[in-house]
């Protein structure tokens, strides 16, 4: 996905303030604007909206192009609203440093982010990767119980007896070795 942003680094400020100004929207109610609280009375991009996924990519590439400009040696990737970056030789303190920035070209962005830095083991979206070690198998979160399929649902049958080899696929997708594949299926 960095290589693919890279490929847009023509984009100016100016073609981000036409896509910006183009999102802006405006509900009503009974011929009355409904106004929105805070600081802005202007709606964002809402959910389930037509072209909602899309513009969400276009903001993940801009988020991108940023972050790969003032990191061009690092492996920074996004998946929707979960990031990560992975910088080698880098000490605590340059670790530290990268955080700081990281914070603060994402603040500029109007964004309120968490950040850690100088891990080791990384649980990122449903995976858990040791960067010591480069093992890797499933994560799931200890309140994350979770449901495949209702069972009151009406999805035919073939579907159904497909659930458990479909679970197995994923899981040995993310699982580097037989190992941590037979750890995860306790």
């Amino acid at each position: 996905m960095l290589s693919y942003a890279k490929q847009y680094t023509t984009v100016s400020d100016e073609d981000i303030e036409i896509i910006l100004h183009s999102r802006k929207t405006l509900l009503f109610d009974k011929n009355e604007p409904w106004v929105k609280r805070g600081d802005s009375p202007m709606f964002d991009v809402t959910m389930g909206c037509y072209d909602g996924a899309e513009f969400c990519e276009l903001v993940g590439l801009n988020i991108l192009h940023k972050l790969s400009s003032a990191y061009p040696d690092g492996s920074i990737g996004l998946y929707r609203d979960d990031g990560l970056a992975v910088f080698k030789n880098v000490n605590a303190r340059s670790g530290d440093k990268a955080r700081k920035v990281l914070c603060e070209i994402l603040g500029d962005l109007g964004l309120k982010i968490i950040v850690h830095s100088n891990l080791k083991v990384v649980n990122y979206i449903d995976v858990r990767l040791n960067l010591a070690t480069g093992k890797y198998h499933p994560f799931r979160k200890l309140d994350n119980n979770p449901l495949y399929i209702n069972t009151k649902s009406n999805h035919p049958p073939s579907v159904i007896r497909q659930i458990p080899a479909s679970i197995s696929k994923r899981i040995s997708n993310l699982s580097c070795d037989s190992n941590e594949f037979n750890k995860s299926l306790q």
